[in-house]
Order: C-alpha cells, then structure tokens, then sequence
C-alpha cells in the first residue's frame, strides 16, 4: 500500500494526526521546533533521525504526555486540550521503548487497560489473548508466566499484544524491535502494518522503512522533508 493510496482513500475522512506549528520547550531547550505533519487514517509512517532529536517527544506530545507545547495537534479530527486528552487516549495505543510490564502474571498484564471502566466492556476472550501471543512467537503457555521471568524481548513483545488488543484507531511505537532477533522482528512488523490502523513509529531499523508508507526525518526537534514509498 502506498501513501498516495492510502491518501486518496481518506480525502473524506480528517487526518488521523495532524500537528501545526508544534513547538516544545523543557529546561530551557526548544525539543521540538514549529513542526507540521500530517498522518492519512490507515497510513504506516515511520520517523527516524539521531537520539536526541525528538522523536520520543514527539510521541508523547500526541498522547498530552508533555506538561505544556505551542501550537496545535489534533488526533482523528479532535483538537488535544485539558478536556480531551481522555477521549484522545482511548483511540490510541502507545507502546513505549521500555515498557511497564507489572509484578503479575502475563494474562493479568494483557488484561491491566480493561479493568478501567472506559475499556471494561471491552475486555477480550481468553482465545484473543492466546492468538495475540502467538501472532508474536509466544505460545499460549505465557498466559500464566510470571511477568518477572521474561526477557527483554518478551516483555517488548507483550507490551505489543497489549496494544494490539486495545483495537485502537492509531499505534504510536517508539523503538520497539530494538531488543528483538530479525525473525520476532519480522513477527511484529506483519502484526502491526498488515492492520488498517494507522501507525506512527520511531525507528532506526530499516526493515521497518521497508515497510512504511512514508519515512520522515527529525534532526534537532526540525522535520527535514520526508520519503514516499513508490
């Protein structure tokens, strides 16, 4: 699927984000600078450039994870405010580089986003849990592993199915495969830009430009043009 395609599919529907003139400052330092982008529904758009440039910033800005910013984001035709930020959340699902796994069993980590009343009615079979799992490489059994036994890797991973079964509109990732060997790679690439969400991923890795729609560079918090898949 291209960018083009993908685009033309959504000229009756809003952005699924769209910053504009976005500007962030913490400690005395402008971390992202008068950034404008804009993200198709359904487009795979994957941001890379030096550490330190912003990207994780950037993705929290989408989520109203920073205290304070200039300029405007929306999310799915929705202006991010005090009053929106909730309503926000819930159409996104952001899987952090070092994810919080929690002290219990890997089922009850699965399920942790479900017991809020926003999700409860939500909450998936135990068959759903099993097929996210092994869509990853991890059989069934990790149901009832305690999250404390994982390795990197898998903890990565579970965060992912995590966020797979959330079923939200927009997956933002930030560096997610960092920890993982090319053929679990490959795995949660296929389970993450085979799906009609839309997904905005930090990544330095090629394969996942490979399989982008669009690749945007940011270089000392400045967007510096972007890359369109043939």
């Amino acid at each position: 699927m291209s960018a083009r395609g993908t685009t033309r599919r959504s000229l009756a529907s809003p952005p699924a984000i769209r910053l504009t003139g976005v500007t962030v400052r913490a400690a005395g330092r402008i971390l992202l600078h008068e950034l404008d982008l804009s993200i198709a529904q359904g487009e795979k758009v994957v941001l890379w450039g030096p550490s330190g440039s912003g990207k994780s910033t950037l993705l929290k800005t989408i989520v109203g994870g920073m205290p304070s910013w200039e300029g405007e984001v929306w999310v799915g035709g929705e202006r991010l405010a005090p009053r929106t930020v909730a309503a926000i959340r819930r159409r996104l699902a952001y899987i952090p580089q070092e994810p919080f796994a929690g002290a219990g069993t890997v089922e009850e980590a699965l399920l942790f986003p479900f017991q809020f009343k926003a999700r409860r009615q939500q909450r998936p079979p135990r068959e759903r849990l099993e097929a996210e799992l092994e869509t990853l490489g991890m059989p069934a059994a990790f149901l009832a592993a305690p999250c404390a036994s994982l390795s990197g890797g898998e903890r990565q991973r579970l965060a992912i199915a995590r966020a797979l079964l959330l079923d939200a509109d927009i997956v933002l990732a930030d560096e997610i495969t960092s920890a993982l060997d090319p053929a679990n790679r490959e795995r949660v690439l296929a389970a993450l830009m085979d799906r009609p969400h839309t997904v905005l991923a930090v990544a330095h890795d090629p394969a996942w430009r490979r399989r982008a729609d669009r690749t945007v560079r940011l270089e000392n918090g400045k967007l510096h043009g972007e890359t369109i898949r043939a």
